[in-house]
């Protein structure tokens, strides 16, 4: 499994008790709707420039 570092651009969505974020890439490269896990019983909302990291199963950005 590899990853790829994210910066958040402050889009958080709440929809069904789930955070989604959205952001850009090092090559500029888009994620939207990304789902956010948190532990259970904390809340936040990351904050626009904050750097996430994303797991891509078997390699596959699509599938970040």
């Amino acid at each position: 499994m590899s990853g790829r570092r994210i910066e958040l651009d402050g889009e958080n969505v709440e929809k069904g008790g789930q955070q989604f974020v959205s952001g850009r890439g090092l090559f500029n490269d888009g994620y939207t709707r990304v789902h956010r896990v948190e532990p259970h019983g904390f809340a936040s909302m990351p904050i626009k420039g904050a750097k996430a990291f994303l797991l891509q199963p078997n390699g596959d950005a699509d599938q970040a």
